[in-house]
């Protein structure tokens, strides 16, 4: 992930000088170019895609992190484990998803999942996976139109309808980052919080190995530095733990 916010902290440093107008337009034009480019290609590609999945975003090892409105609704919580799909046992994720992505749009996926040490079983009905490159491409539509806000919003949206990914939470970031510039403003207490959550996806995603976590310290860190410069070492203090925590599953809580 990169370091948050470059630019606006030039433009701050660079307060009352000549050229800041032109930078800043000259940046989010840019910006909103490279969303119609973003929006041409999803909206080209997404009704071409059509594959089921549940709105869920899940460890390795099969383990819920996050359950969108269509999972929750079906009864899944965070922290199930998914240990058979239609029947079949599943060792990770990997291979639940296979079998998940094999059912079509409509149709529902039966799921055993393991819960406080013991068995659960329910039906989740199939999310179309072009549901979410259209909603995806919508929000980018108005970034491109300049409706920073507007994207930002949709992502989040999106995000609480089938659950949290760490693309969609940075599309979340930037939109709302060249919102605050458009509006020549500084970082302020949402993109804190949208800064974290994506922070936080990211140890998640890297979870899996020891390797991954050490791969992202770095990015971390200076998102940390950045929460703490920005007010917000509540936030920063959040993710530092949840980053430490991360490596602790490997080290033994060493």
């Amino acid at each position: 992930m990169r370091r948050v916010l470059p630019f606006i902290v030039l433009c701050l440093s660079l307060a009352g000088c000549s050229s800041v107008q032109t930078q800043t337009d000259d940046t989010l034009m840019k910006a909103r170019q490279g969303a119609q480019r973003g929006y041409e290609n999803l909206s080209a590609r997404a009704d071409s895609q059509h594959f089921c999945i549940l709105g869920l975003r899940v460890s390795a090892d099969g383990r819920i992190l996050h359950a969108g409105v269509n999972a929750q609704d079906a009864g899944i919580v965070a922290g199930d484990k998914i240990i058979a799909v239609n029947g079949k046992a599943v060792n990770d994720w990997k291979q639940a998803r296979e079998l998940i992505a094999g059912q079509g749009p409509g149709e529902t996926v039966a799921l055993t999942l393991l819960r406080n040490g013991g068995q659960v079983h329910l039906e989740c009905p199939c999310v179309d996976i072009s549901e979410t490159a259209f909603a995806t491409a919508d929000a980018l539509r108005e970034a491109s139109d300049g409706n920073w806000l507007e994207c930002a919003e949709k992502m989040e949206q999106m995000q609480h309808q089938y659950g949290p990914s760490p693309l969609a939470q940075r599309i979340v970031v930037d939109c709302y980052n060249y919102y605050l510039l458009s509006q020549q403003k500084g970082a302020d207490a949402t993109l804190a919080a949208a800064v974290a959550r994506l922070t936080l996806l990211n140890i998640e995603e890297a979870s899996f190995s020891k390797e991954a976590l050490e791969l992202i310290r770095e990015d971390v860190l200076a998102q940390v530095e950045w929460l703490k410069e920005n007010d917000a070492a509540q936030l920063a203090e959040q993710v530092k733990q949840s980053y430490a925590n991360a490596l602790d599953g490997f080290d033994g809580g060493k």
